[in-house]
């Protein structure tokens, strides 16, 4: 049997995953369990194991991560002639864990098989359950308006609201209390954009290319435009460049007089302590060229973002 799971919600992926591991090994013992790395191996070293016979078992289960876009379209194409002669006693499961190019042949095929499920990204209301049973196992309450604002602070990630909620139960737990409420929520949560508005900022500390495109193109990927993306760095890096004039100054201190959410002056605070030989002011210089130059019409906004990405990563 072959099983494709694939799209944003790595996190239900891993979840599908392991239910269907631990269901294995408590039938089967893990002898004959393989995990596989798609960046390690290519078709014929897949294929010896999926094919191989169980070892003191009747059934065999291999896992193989991202093995799609970590492969050339020949050891692809070698792959799919290896699972569409699958033996009854071998299971595979092929979880593309991170982006994956859907316009490709081989992709195609594979979703149109029986056991393809594309996992997408979470509604607000399974958001908002999903955030509730882990309050309720912490047995802590969280007000309606709180846990509206926790989901749409957190956004579409599964993996970033089981960490945000656990830092709440925490914070809340610390001052004795046993409700989350919306103060609570604005007080230890950065609405999405600026979470990755610090992580595109972090990727450019580290000059790391990678990071800082990939950053951009999530911003793109929920549905926000390049003006707006364009907007909200802007903003970034003018508070950046206020909170760096304090010096070393307590954040509270930094948040009273520039206006700056306490919790983001904070966070900021500890952005620039790394930040190494980055350099606010000359990115904001560029950043300011680039909005005369688009408002002139002299250049394309969304070019612009990505060589300017791409060149404080230089």
């Amino acid at each position: 049997m072959f099983y494709f799971f694939y799209g944003d919600d790595t996190f239900s992926i891993k979840q599908k995953v392991q239910k269907m591991v631990d269901d294995f090994v408590a039938a089967e013992t893990d002898i004959n369990l393989t995990h596989l790395d798609g960046e390690k191996i290519n078709s014929g070293s897949l294929g010896s194991v999926v094919l191989a016979m169980p070892f003191l078992g009747k059934l065999r289960m291999t896992v193989v991560n991202n093995f799609l876009k970590n492969s050339d379209k020949i050891s692809k194409k070698s792959m799919i002639e290896i699972l569409q002669k699958l033996p009854e006693y071998s299971t595979v499961i092929l979880a593309e864990k991170a982006g994956v190019d859907m316009r490709e042949s081989e992709f195609k095929l594979l979703a149109k098989m029986p056991g393809a499920l594309n996992f997408p990204a979470p509604s607000d209301s399974i958001l908002r359950k999903f955030a509730e049973n882990q309050l309720s196992e912490a047995e802590i309450k969280i007000s309606s308006s709180a846990l509206f604002k926790l989901v749409l602070y957190v956004g579409p990630d599964f993996w970033r609201l089981e960490n945000e909620t656990a830092k709440l139960v925490a914070y809340v737990a610390s001052l004795g209390k046993s409700e989350i409420t919306d103060l609570d929520v604005e007080a230890n949560i950065l609405p999405v954009n600026n979470q990755k508005i610090f992580d595109l900022t972090d990727a450019l500390a580290e000059k790391n290319s990678i990071k800082a495109v990939n950053t951009l193109q999530n911003f793109r990927k929920f549905g926000e435009d390049d003006m707006k993306i364009f907007n909200l760095i802007i903003s970034h890096f003018r508070s950046l460049l206020i909170v760096e004039s304090f010096g070393a100054v307590d954040s509270a201190k930094v948040a009273a007089q520039s206006g700056i959410h306490p919790f983001v002056a904070k966070k900021m605070q500890f952005a620039l302590k790394r930040k190494g030989k980055f350099s606010l002011r000359t990115i904001y210089a560029k950043l300011a060229e680039i909005d005369w130059q688009v408002k002139r019409g002299e250049i394309d906004l969304a070019a612009a973002l990505d060589l300017l990405v791409i060149k404080f990563c230089v």
